[in-house]
């Protein structure tokens, strides 16, 4: 991702989603500022996407997002070249923010977030997706919000298309399953 342009509107729809509806998460909001003074910070998030892509092999494909929090890694997804993301986010203010975010992004670039970009306000254990509807499965900062592991991995197998694979990125780790 190198237009500036688009570096900037990304920019200014994290900060501006945040500050419209304030996480009272600290990292959240700390991820907010950090962007405001580092705008690089997108950059770096784009790069850990396109390698999550790239893990996948899911490139023109279509992604479950799991804990999508504000939305910015599911817009990078589709940006790195993933035709759809389902982006799975229970928290209700998580959620408003991920809607924010698509709602002035849309205003400021060509792409079609909207239509491109699904959000999904759900607990991931009690959603139900159809039989092999995805190419790849990720997730980011996740583990310690899942009440029961086996049944998202049960349920992620099944989503997932023959072939297709999941990956957890916990701080810096990434893990492939």
């Amino acid at each position: 991702m190198t237009d500036q342009n688009l570096v900037f509107c990304l920019q200014r729809a994290v900060i501006e989603s945040e500050k419209d509806n304030p996480d009272p998460h600290d990292a959240e909001t700390a991820f907010a500022k950090r962007v405001a003074n580092y705008p690089e910070i997108i950059q770096l998030r784009y790069r850990r996407i396109e390698r999550i892509l790239y893990l996948l092999d899911a490139y023109d494909g279509v992604l479950l997002d799991i804990g999508a929090g504000k939305g910015l890694n599911a817009v990078l997804a589709v940006m790195a070249g993933a035709r759809e993301v389902y982006a799975v986010e229970m928290e209700h203010r998580r959620f408003r923010s991920a809607e924010l975010l698509l709602d002035r992004l849309s205003k400021c670039v060509s792409l079609e977030f909207r239509n491109r970009v699904h959000l999904v306000q759900e607990d991931v254990l009690c959603v139900d997706f159809r039989k092999g509807q995805f190419d790849g499965v990720y997730s980011n900062e996740l583990l310690e919000h899942i009440s029961d592991f086996a049944e998202l991995n049960r349920k992620t197998y099944l989503w997932l298309k023959p072939g297709g694979e999941s990956t957890i990125g916990q701080g810096a780790m990434l893990l492939t399953l």
